[in-house]
């Protein structure tokens, strides 16, 4: 009970780090990316307000029109995970070759952002190497756990538009989370989820072999396995999205810190859960979204939260070609 105890707040606190770190470090790279152009910045800036006034009428509508596109692109891109899913429960091997792949494709991705391309490609590659041989480790968790880092990182490039298409996002995440997931294993989604074991699908394919675990969960494994907890990546991605927009909206530090600590509140009320596995989106998403609307009370920007309207990348057309193609895509 105490290795347990001990783990989940290790674990909560460093989720809700990671949290804050990929918003910090999203906001530390918009601002790089602006002092490149600082004349451009002006320009963008000044036209800031004559765009904000023109809110109403057709240019209205063309929002709509385009975050209504973007639910049925979310909608698609859930149906495709879970169809995936569906289809290589059969054949774990493929998934797990997969998942490899798109494992290291992400980590040079990640250096790719701090060096130039040829030192990425030898860093990432000595990385990627390491990570692979830690396969037969019992040090592997902790590999995981900075990949999973990496991947934080990473979403620091990707920004929602507008608060209706976060939501869109976020809620058709808890449906995936909830629904498919428990579908699939007859109980709860624990890979998603803090919990002291993992039933999923996914999980009886990882199982196949221990020494091919991949970083889905991250996990704090001290004490017995008794004592052992898990909160999926995918947990911690949302977690840093909505960070991210936190800090692009009200681009204050004050409202960020309240985001992140509803974050943690929300790993925190995983506790009461007992052994039994919970997905973890039911209370990420409900407080996270509830704390971004206080927040906007409180500093007046309740009616633009809720409007349609685009949130401006720092770097405009000029964000950088890692910035930009992930913008794009979502």
């Amino acid at each position: 009970m105490l290795y347990r105890f001990v783990n989940f707040w290790l674990l909560d606190i460093t989720a809700s780090l990671l949290v804050f770190i990929s918003a910090w470090y999203g906001k530390r790279t918009r601002r790089r990316i602006r002092n490149t152009d600082i004349g451009e910045d002006v320009f963008s800036a000044a036209k800031e307000k004559e765009l904000d006034d023109e809110m109403v009428g057709g240019d209205h509508e063309s929002r709509l029109g385009a975050t209504l596109r973007r639910l049925v692109f979310y909608t698609i891109y859930f149906v495709l995970m879970a169809v995936s899913v569906v289809l290589l429960q059969s054949h774990p091997y493929i998934m797990i070759s997969v998942q490899h792949i798109t494992v290291i494709f992400c980590i040079l991705l990640a250096f790719v952002q701090w060096f130039e391309p040829y030192m990425a490609l030898c860093l990432g590659g000595l990385f990627s190497a390491i990570w692979i041989l830690s396969a037969a480790t019992t040090l592997r968790w902790i590999i995981n756990d900075i990949v999973i880092a990496f991947f934080a990182l990473l979403v620091s490039h990707v920004h929602f538009q507008n608060f209706p298409s976060l939501q869109m996002f976020l809620w058709i995440a808890v449906v995936y989370d909830v629904c498919l997931v428990k579908t699939i294993s007859q109980g709860l989604p624990s890979l998603f989820s803090a919990g002291d074991y993992c039933d999923t699908v996914l999980c009886k394919a990882f199982e196949i072999s221990n020494a091919w675990e991949l970083p889905t969960i991250f996990t704090f494994k001290l004490g017995p396995r008794d004592g052992h907890v898990y909160l999926g990546a995918g947990d911690i991605i949302i977690g840093c999205m909505v960070a991210n927009f936190s800090q692009m909206f009200f681009r204050s530090s004050k409202y960020l810190s309240g985001t992140v600590l509803s974050y943690a509140l929300a790993i925190a009320l995983l506790s009461r859960v007992e052994d039994e596995p919970y997905p973890a989106l039911v209370t990420i998403v409900p407080l996270c979204s509830f704390q971004l609307v206080v927040s906007a009370i409180l500093s007046r920007k309740a009616r633009k939260l809720f409007s349609f309207q685009c949130l401006d990348s720092a770097g405009g057309e000029r964000g950088g070609v890692l910035a930009r193609e992930i913008e794009l895509f979502i």
